[in-house]
């Protein structure tokens, strides 16, 4: 509710979910999520992940054990971390 409010309407309609469903999404994804994300629950992204590969769109997923949804975004952002070094792999692939 933090990020989005209390409606849950608009909880759909900002999630990257809605746009495999319109056909929006072609390219590969890499799904970054950590079981203490305070944000979005595991389901959720596994969902997505599944919604990517009902429709053949590519996708890799990376669970580091630790960090929250903002932590992650951090780490990702520090070029010599491990998970900044799979995000350039997967950018080269």
């Amino acid at each position: 509710q933090a990020a989005f409010g209390s409606d849950e309407t608009t909880w759909r309609l900002a999630s990257p979910q809605q746009l495999v469903g319109a056909g929006a999404v072609k390219r590969p994804w890499l799904l970054v999520h950590t079981r203490e994300d305070e944000l979005v629950d595991t389901e959720q992204s596994r969902r997505f992940k599944q919604a990517l590969e009902k429709q053949a769109i590519p996708v890799r997923w990376q669970s580091p054990e630790r960090g929250s949804h903002f932590s992650v975004i951090g780490e990702l952002a520090t070029p010599r971390s491990a998970l900044a070094q799979q995000l350039l792999a997967f950018l080269r692939s």
